[in-house]
């Protein structure tokens, strides 16, 4: 500091505004100078000059013009596309599935890959090889990728934990320094998270609860879940467990306990519990084919059936709504979508009855593979940072 002056100012205030412009670049598409000003209340030659800056170090290039006013048509720039590529990763089951996503978020290829027991490092190092192989590059081309968990990701012990089933398909999950292993294996920024936070933090950035600054996602699968989105932020916990639903204990039901992932609610509300409700609705074939058959024509059994799952999931969820007060509940997984509306309308009445309060419940925007949505939405909003980092400090 020199007669109360901050050195370095000036490189501050242009590493500043770079990435103000990139921001609004990333997020826009293409803009010209004068949107560009407009939307970053730089002024014309501060924004012209930050243009170039950016065009110098690779990471922006004119993207065509616009016409349609009077006088000249306006010059339009854009990220150059090979800047970077956002990776989504869902790990749920026998198939892990994967997509790569451009800037703008297209999805520019898919991949299905069969572990089969392998370790996750090389499980996606496979996946990142061939989902790149195609996709144009630069000497400033940056990845990301986010790796969606049917698990509790604790980031301090830096392992997957509630993950047991997952443990003869892919290996390595549970032991510590999970992202660490994975991080040295992928050229990529790696991020790790578990399936249901994912697909609430989508639902509350742009899907159902978009509108509400606090809401719970309730995941009705085969394993029940749940997760928090407060003030914009998922609430994770102290390891990530924040949302387990299968382990809440309800009355009548079995003990809960860390060795034992069916216990809870999961036995009154999961997969195996809604095979026998259904069967002795006198219904017939797997959980989400019982659900969708009853809201399409509900008749005596599907309707006695209907009641029941309603009043079920009606219960954790009452729970939740005592403990985080949401201003919304938002319902996915398949079994939602085998349900649909009238399902979303039961459960709606029954945590009315129930709950402390009534809450509305909606379906979630997220119907199409939501964990792999959600996984790729937050490893563009990771990649955003990434380039703005690149570029400089925020101070």
């Amino acid at each position: 500091m020199d007669n109360g002056r901050i050195a370095g100012t000036p490189s501050l205030l242009r590493s500043l505004n770079d990435r103000t412009t990139a921001g609004l670049l990333f997020d826009h598409g293409t803009l010209s100078k004068a949107e560009l000003g407009a939307a970053s209340g730089l002024s014309k030659p501060t924004a012209a000059q930050s243009l170039q800056r950016l065009t110098d170090l690779g990471l922006v290039t004119t993207g065509g013009s616009r016409t349609g006013g009077p006088g000249p048509a306006a010059q339009l720039f854009e990220l150059d596309p090979t800047t970077g590529y956002a990776i989504a990763v869902d790990v749920a089951n026998e198939i892990v599935r994967a997509s790569i996503h451009g800037r703008d978020g297209s999805v520019l290829g898919n991949l299905t890959s069969i572990p089969g027991g392998r370790m996750a490092g090389e499980v996606l190092v496979e996946i990142f090889t061939t989902l790149t192989a195609e996709v144009p590059i630069s000497p400033q081309t940056t990845y990301s990728m986010a790796v969606g968990v049917s698990g509790a990701y604790d980031e301090v012990a830096d392992l997957v934990r509630h993950g047991d089933h997952l443990s003869e398909l892919v290996g390595g999950l549970e032991q510590p320094g999970l992202r660490e292993r994975i991080s040295a294996a992928v050229p990529a920024r790696v991020t790790i998270e578990n399936d249901v936070k994912l697909v609430a933090l989508a639902e509350s950035s742009t899907g159902a609860a978009a509108d509400a600054a606090t809401s719970v996602l309730f995941w009705a699968e085969a394993g029940v879940g749940a997760a928090a989105v407060l003030g914009g932020h998922i609430h994770r916990g102290a390891t990530g467990s924040a949302g387990e639903l299968a382990y809440l204990p309800v009355s009548g039901g079995p003990h809960t306990s860390p060795r034992e992932p069916r216990g809870g609610f999961q036995v009154v509300a999961g997969g195996a519990a809604l095979t026998e409700l259904g069967r002795a609705c006198g219904l017939a074939g797997d959980p989400a084919g019982m659900i969708a058959a009853a809201a399409a024509a509900p008749g005596t059994h599907g309707e006695e059936f209907l009641t029941e799952l309603a009043r079920r999931y009606a219960t954790g969820i009452s729970a939740l709504i005592a403990v985080l007060d949401p201003e919304v509940v938002v319902l996915s997984g398949s079994y939602a979508a085998a349900g649909g509306q009238v399902l979303a309308d039961r459960v709606a009445g029954a945590v009315a009855d129930q709950a402390m309060r009534p809450v509305p419940v909606v379906l979630g925007a997220l119907t199409d593979r939501p964990v792999l949505t959600g996984a790729a939405h937050l490893a563009r909003s990771k990649l955003r940072q990434e380039v703005l980092e690149r570029i400089g400090p925020v101070a």
